[in-house]
């Protein structure tokens, strides 16, 4: 290997990707918490999604116990939530609106989708896990642009109105066919 830790954190930066927030509810009802941004759909059928945590992170035997979570999807204007959960343990509750899912875990107010989930698998993944979540229930939340993360900052897109255009004009092509084919 002839890079460093931080040389291969700065090249991923480059992927930008979208920004959630995880939330789950221990045993006594507790809440919790913890920003992501590596989400990923795994399988259609059955509805599966993955993302992974930090060995070190104090979140990450909650989800052995609870088994129960919700993805959070953040819109552009959530970047101070995406703070709030960067570090579970520094999340105010009193300060975040949310409803309560169909699950029991916190659905934060103003984001784009909720996913409800429970725990399927745990993997060991170098100095992370890699979590796989049965989706059991999904739901829209606001329209609006989404949170991004890109070169370890937040932002979000910038919209090519006339290439979106053609793509829509071109009834022959469909997007979904071709990245889920």
């Amino acid at each position: 290997m002839n890079f460093s830790p931080k040389d291969f954190r700065q090249t991923l930066g480059c992927y930008g990707t979208g920004v959630a927030v995880i939330t789950l509810a221990n045993e006594e009802g507790a809440d919790s918490g913890v920003t992501i941004n590596s989400f990923a759909s795994v399988s259609l059928d059955p509805p599966l999604i993955l993302f992974s945590m930090a060995n070190t992170s104090n979140i990450t035997p909650l989800f052995t116990e609870s088994k129960k979570f919700v993805v959070n999807v953040l819109a552009h204007d959530q970047e101070k939530i995406a703070m709030s959960f960067a570090r579970p343990s520094s999340a105010n509750w009193s300060e975040i609106h949310f409803s309560r899912g169909e699950n029991g875990c916190a659905k934060l107010s103003g984001s784009l989708a909720f996913l409800e989930c429970t725990v399927e698998s745990i993997f060991p993944g170098g100095d992370h896990r890699i979590l796989i979540g049965r989706v059991e229930q999904i739901d829209a939340g606001v329209s609006a642009d989404p949170l991004l993360f890109y070169r370890g900052c937040f932002g979000t897109h910038v919209k090519n109105i006339s290439i979106n255009e053609a793509l829509l004009k071109d009834e022959s092509f469909n997007f979904i066919d071709h990245v889920w084919a």
